[in-house]
Formats: C-alpha cells, structure tokens, sequence
C-alpha cells in the first residue's frame, strides 16, 4: 500500500514540475501553463488507467538461453 502512495505522489508531482520547467525555459503564459497541465494530467491518467486495466494482465515471456 505505501507502494501505491509513493507511486501516485511521483505521477502527479512529475507534471507540475514539467509544467514549471516549462514556463521558465520557454516563457510561456499562465493560460498556457493551464492548459498544459491539464492535457498533461489527462495523459498521464489516461495512460495509466490503460497501464492498470491491460499492462498487468498481459503475460511477458522471457525466452532465457539454456546454459549446458
């Protein structure tokens, strides 16, 4: 469970401080900014909530060489 917290505090700290980064480097509006954060939120959940409902459901085979 504290796997969980700590994975959801660094997916929504990452786009604010991209979207500070952002507004420094490229001097941006605070609509801009709004905007950005808002598409950049919607992203990251709706990439996650694919992540969550096919990532973990998937089987991933490993092909490991025979050592003899």
């Amino acid at each position: 469970m504290l796997y969980t917290i700590q994975w959801f505090i660094y997916l929504l700290s990452n786009p604010i401080a991209l979207s500070i980064f952002t507004e420094n480097v490229f001097c941006l509006s605070e609509t801009e900014i709004t905007d950005l954060m808002q598409r950049t939120f919607f992203i990251v959940g709706f990439s996650s909530f694919i992540q969550a409902k096919f990532g973990h459901y998937t089987q991933v085979q490993m092909v490991l060489p025979v050592l003899g």
